[in-house]
C-alpha cells in the first residue's frame, strides 16, 4: 500500500481517521470562508418600487431594507403609481431618476404630476435640508406668487390660472429669481412659494411642463465608489454615525481589503498635531476599522484628532497608552471665552469610564427669578440677559443629581477633571472656564497590546476578538506564539501545509509534521467532535474509554 512509504504498517488503521479529520477541517474552513457577512447579504440586492429604478445606498425604503443599507435622511417611500417618493418640506416629491455616478437625483412635486389639468396648484416652499441636499448647478428658482393686486402690476396678462376658485389662489404669477419684475410683484402679492426648475419658460404651458419635469438635487452622503470598486456595498453605522463598507467578511471603514493585509493596513496614524494614534484607536480614512476597537475611530479636522459622539465633537489632547487613558476637550469651546451653550456628553460606558478625578459642571440656561438649587452656583454672565439668567454648578457626578430644573429653559452637564478630586471644592473656588478648556479624561479597558507590539506586530480586531497582525499572518496576542487551530485561519493554514508536505519526496518530513503537536491537536479536536456527535451507537460504545480520550495519539519512537 502507498501509505507504507510514510508510516510503519501498525499505524495504517489510523489513516481513515486522519482522512476523515482532513475532510472535516476542509468543510469547516470552506463554510467559514464561504458564508457572507449578514450585513453584506442584507444590502446586496437593490430595492425598487416597481418603476424599474434600482434603489440603493444612500437611499433605502424603510420596511423593505434595513436602515444600515442607507444613510439617515435618505428614506424613500412608494406611491400608488409604484414610483419612489422623498419627503421634502413635508411634501411628497416623486423621484424620477437617480444618477448614482454624480450623486444627483431628479425630483418633482407630486402636486404638479397630473398631466390632465392645465392649472397651477397651490404648494409649499421648498426648504432643502442643507446637511443632505443642495440644488444642483444650473437650476432656477421659480417664484409662484398668489393673492396679487393686478392693478399694481404692469403686465397682468402674465397671470396663470390656479387650480382653486378661492380669490387668493384663483390666479398665479410665475417669475424667475432673475426677473426684474420680481421686486415690484412681491410687493403687490401677499404670498409667494419658491419652486425650483431647470430653466425658465415664457408661457403657461412651458411653466407647467417645467414644474412637472422637476429639478436636480445633489446629495452630500459619502461617495460609494471606492467601496463598490472593492467588491462591497455601502452602508451606515447608526451607533458610531459613520459610513461603512459592507464586505463579505465584515463591515470595513472605506473598502474591502485583501485577506491577511492587516499588518500593512494598520500603521500608526497622526492628524498633523496631537498624539500618535494606534490601537485601540484608528484614523478614519487612513486605515481600516480592524486596526482598532469598535467605537474608537478618530477623525481629523484642521490637523486635530477628533473623537465624535452622537452629541458633538471633542478634540483629543493626549493619549496615554501606558495607563489606557485619553484626554478630551469640547471641540466647540476649546479656544472660546464664553461657554454660552454647551451640550451633554454621552459615550459607551461599557468600554469607557471616567477617571477618579472626574466631576461635572451643570449649566442651567435662561432661568426665571424663582430658580433655586441646593448647591452653590455662579452666574454665567455671557449667557444671561436682563430677565433670564444662566448659572453653573459643580457636582461630583450628574447621575446623582436629582433636583428640579423646570425653572430653566435648558440644562446641560459637562464633564471636567479636578486635581485632587471633588472633596471640598465648589464652584466658588474653581475657575470653570479653565476646567472646561483643560477637558476631562476617559479610561478604556480591554486587550493589552504590549506583547504584540514588542514582538513586532500591530494590534487589531477581527470578528469580535483581539488579534496581533504580524508579517507572516495573524496571531492571537504575539508574533512569537504558536498558531491557535481553533481559529479558522489556523485550520486553513494547517490544511495548506498538509497539501504542500504531501507533495514532498521526503517521507520523514511529512511523518514528522503529521505527529507534531499542531497536527496532533487538530486531530484530537476532530476526534472529540466525532465522539460528541457520534457516528453510530456501536461506534460510540466501542470508543468509550473511562477517564481518557481514546483517539489521543502519542508520538511514536522510530
Amino acid at each position: 500500500m502507498e501509505q507504507a512509504k510514510f508510516l510503519p504498517g501498525h499505524l495504517s488503521p489510523i489513516y481513515p481517521l486522519i482522512n476523515l479529520c482532513f475532510l472535516l477541517f476542509s468543510v469547516l474552513a470552506r463554510e467559514s470562508f464561504g458564508v457572507d457577512d449578514p450585513y453584506f447579504q442584507a444590502c446586496s440586492v437593490p430595492d425598487t418600487c416597481g418603476d424599474g429604478q434600482n434603489i440603493s445606498y444612500p437611499f433605502y425604503i424603510p420596511g423593505n431594507r434595513k436602515p444600515y443599507c442607507g444613510y439617515p435622511g435618505f428614506e424613500l417611500s412608494c406611491n400608488n403609481n409604484s414610483q419612489p417618493t422623498i419627503n421634502i418640506s413635508n411634501t411628497a416629491y416623486i423621484v424620477q431618476k437617480i444618477f448614482y455616478r454624480n450623486q444627483t437625483l431628479r425630483v418633482s412635486n407630486s402636486a404638479f404630476s397630473n398631466t390632465t389639468i392645465d392649472c397651477i396648484p397651490l404648494t409649499r416652499n421648498v426648504s432643502l435640508p442643507g446637511v443632505r441636499f443642495d440644488l444642483a448647478p444650473n437650476q432656477t428658482r421659480l417664484f409662484l406668487l398668489y393673492n396679487c393686486n393686478s392693478s399694481l402690476l404692469e403686465h397682468p396678462s402674465e397671470f396663470y390660472r390656479g387650480c382653486y376658485e378661492e380669490k387668493e389662489t384663483r390666479s398665479v404669477l410665475a417669475l424667475s429669481e432673475g426677473d426684474p419684475k420680481l421686486r415690484n410683484a412681491s410687493q403687490a402679492c401677499r404670498s409667494a412659494v419658491v419652486a425650483p426648475v431647470e430653466s425658465y419658460g415664457a408661457n403657461g404651458d412651458e411653466i407647467r411642463g417645467l414644474l412637472r419635469r422637476g429639478f436636480l438635487l445633489k446629495w452630500k452622503a459619502t461617495s460609494c465608489s471606492i467601496c463598490e470598486q472593492s467588491g462591497g456595498f455601502c452602508g451606515f453605522n447608526a451607533t458610531t454615525y459613520n459610513f461603512r463598507c459592507l464586505c463579505p467578511d465584515r463591515p470595513h471603514v472605506w473598502h474591502c481589503r485583501p485577506e491577511n493585509s492587516g499588518y500593512e493596513s494598520c500603521p500608526p496614524g497622526n492628524c498633523g498635531t496631537g498624539p500618535n494614534i494606534s490601537y485601540p484607536f484608528y484614523v478614519f480614512g487612513t486605515g481600516e476599522d480592524n486596526c482598532g476597537l469598535p467605537g474608537f475611530g478618530i477623525g481629523c479636522n484642521q490637523s486635530k484628532p477628533i473623537y465624535e459622539t452622537s452629541t458633538g465633537q471633542y478634540v483629543i489632547r493626549d493619549i496615554f497608552y501606558e495607563n489606557q487613558t485619553f484626554r478630551l476637550v469640547n471641540g466647540e469651546f476649546a479656544d472660546g471665552s464664553c461657554f454660552a451653550r454647551l451640550h451633554n456628553f454621552t459615550f459607551d460606558r461599557s468600554s469607557l469610564q471616567f477617571t477618579r478625578n472626574h466631576a461635572d459642571l451643570l449649566f442651567f440656561y435662561h432661568c426665571n427669578a424663582s430658580f433655586s438649587i441646593g448647591y452653590e452656583k455662579s452666574v454665567v454672565a455671557c449667557a444671561s440677559n436682563a430677565t433670564l439668567r444662566s448659572f453653573v454648578v459643580l457636582v461630583n457626578d450628574v447621575r446623582h443629581f436629582n433636583e428640579s430644573t423646570s425653572d430653566c429653559e435648558a440644562f446641560v452637564a459637562a464633564p471636567v477633571e479636578l486635581e485632587g478630586g471633588y472633596c471640598n471644592q465648589t464652584i466658588g473656588n474653581v475657575d470653570y472656564r479653565k476646567l472646561l478648556k483643560n477637558g476631562f479624561t476617559l479610561e478604556w479597558s480591554g486587550f493589552d497590546c504590549v506583547a504584540c507590539q514588542r514582538s513586532g506586530g500591530r494590534c487589531g480586531y477581527e470578528k469580535g476578538d483581539n488579534v496581533c497582525y504580524c508579517h507572516d499572518r495573524i496571531h492571537h496576542s504575539s508574533c512569537h506564539e504558536a498558531p491557535k487551530l481553533v481559529h479558522t485561519r489556523g485550520i486553513a493554514r494547517f490544511l495548506e501545509d498538509v497539501k504542500k508536505l504531501r507533495k514532498t519526496s521526503n517521507p520523514s518530513t511529512f511523518q514528522s509534521f503529521l505527529f507534531s503537536p499542531i497536527a496532533l491537536q487538530a486531530r484530537e479536536t476532530c476526534n472529540l467532535q466525532r465522539i460528541q456527535s457520534g457516528t453510530t451507537p456501536a461506534s460510540r460504545q466501542r470508543y468509550k474509554v473511562q477517564g481518557q480520550n481514546p483517539f489521543t495519539l502519542k508520538q511514536p519512537v522510530f
